[in-house]
């Protein structure tokens, strides 16, 4: 069975167990491999009988028929299959099957060397970047602005946070938290919006100021969590997020939890809240102060982004997350196909080379237990599904 990466978690189940648990109620012997696998495997059967005198294309084609695709799998059916199957001479078997043992054997060492080295690399990786399994320390700043929004509230969020015993509960999970206190940015002018966006230059100089933080930490080779303030701050976290990806040479995923597409553009926007337009700003369209806070437009590509949990699309914006094919779990998928198994496909493919980013929006969750946001929106996560998060 041949599948791409990308498409691993819904063909084969996470770690293959839908297909083996079909092969062993068939009884058949199954292989999962990726198309470069695939690749590498013809390549070794390739280099090794080619060369071989009496060999032809029409014997390839045949071994590749009965699925035989690696020098093992020739190795093991032997000269009998070889002759009776593919109509080679018994000579010429003989020398297939110790021509494919003799490279299988090259062919395991360099396999076994390719799996210590990414060993080594997945220790260092959970060494670095800190995973907080069995312990940690993790860095919080705040950012009590609500700039990006048309109603008052969002900048109490760190406080209520603290005064809700946040610290607490993360030291209770064996973490060591630092509080680096709270941003110092421009007031919120509450003002109307100009040309589709509502304070602009406040917004704007926000995101470098959460950028420039939450890039440091990185860098220092700490666990930032960031505490809003409106979801527009999650254009400066991400995007230095983004750039440290970048610097560190890995991949990046990224979820957003969140009753809201947040994917508005000026031309589209009902409201021209920048609080309904990070995520695609971070997708480079949006005004040049957002879109390049990080270095690189744009920061991030849609196809990193794993949306869950939304529910509240304005019509324009839905149209425009279809045609930038964003990958949304919204409400209804969750409903009809459970929460687990949105959370299973959003972490697809995710391993010790890619950084995990979540942005949490409070009214990602229904608001009969969290009412304390402006923008409530019924439907969403009940406490029970959120502990699938």
């Amino acid at each position: 069975i041949i599948v791409r990466e990308d498409q691993l978690s819904l063909a084969i189940g996470r770690r293959g167990q839908n297909v083996r648990l079909a092969a062993r109620l068939t009884g058949w012997d199954v292989d999962i491999l990726t198309p470069a696998e695939f690749e590498r495997n013809l390549q070794a059967i390739e280099e090794t009988v080619r060369p071989l005198e009496g060999f032809t294309d029409a014997m390839l084609d045949k071994m590749g028929a009965l699925g035989l695709i690696s020098v093992f799998d020739i190795e093991e059916v032997g000269v009998p299959v070889l002759t009776a199957e593919i109509g080679m001479s018994e000579e010429l078997a003989e020398q297939v099957v110790y021509a494919c043992s003799e490279k299988g054997k090259i062919v395991a060492e360099e396999q076994r060397i390719a799996a210590e080295e990414d060993a080594v690399r997945k220790a260092e990786d959970m060494q670095a970047t800190d995973l907080l399994l069995g312990g940690g320390s993790v860095r919080d700043t705040a950012v009590p602005t609500d700039a990006g929004a048309s109603a008052r509230g969002a900048s109490m969020g760190p406080e209520a946070l603290r005064v809700a015993g946040l610290r607490e509960r993360l030291q209770a999970h064996g973490l060591t938290v630092h509080d680096r206190g709270n941003l110092s940015g421009p007031a919120n002018p509450w003002q109307p919006p100009v040309n589709g966006y509502r304070h602009l230059a406040e917004v704007a100089e926000w995101n470098r100021l959460t950028h420039d933080a939450v890039h440091a930490e990185l860098v220092a080779g700490h666990l930032p969590i960031m505490l809003g303030g409106d979801h527009c701050l999650g254009i400066g976290s991400v995007s230095a997020v983004a750039r440290h990806c970048r610097e560190q040479g890995r991949k990046l995923r990224v979820l957003w939890l969140d009753a809201h597409a947040d994917f508005n553009t000026s031309a589209i926007t009902p409201s021209g809240n920048l609080h309904g337009m990070p995520v695609a700003c971070l997708c480079g369209f949006g005004p040049d102060e957002l879109t390049s806070i990080g270095g690189q437009v744009p920061a991030i590509s849609p196809k990193v982004i794993r949306q869950i949990g939304i529910r509240s699309v304005d019509e324009g914006e839905k149209r425009f997350v279809h045609q930038q094919d964003l990958e949304v779990f919204d409400m209804r998928y969750i409903d009809e196909m459970g929460m687990r198994q949105a959370m299973e496909l959003a972490l697809a493919t995710l391993d010790a080379h890619t950084h995990l980013h979540v942005s949490f929006d409070v009214d990602f969750l229904d608001p009969d237990i969290a009412p304390g946001v402006a923008t409530t929106v019924p439907g969403g996560p009940t406490y029970r599904e959120a502990q699938l998060c």
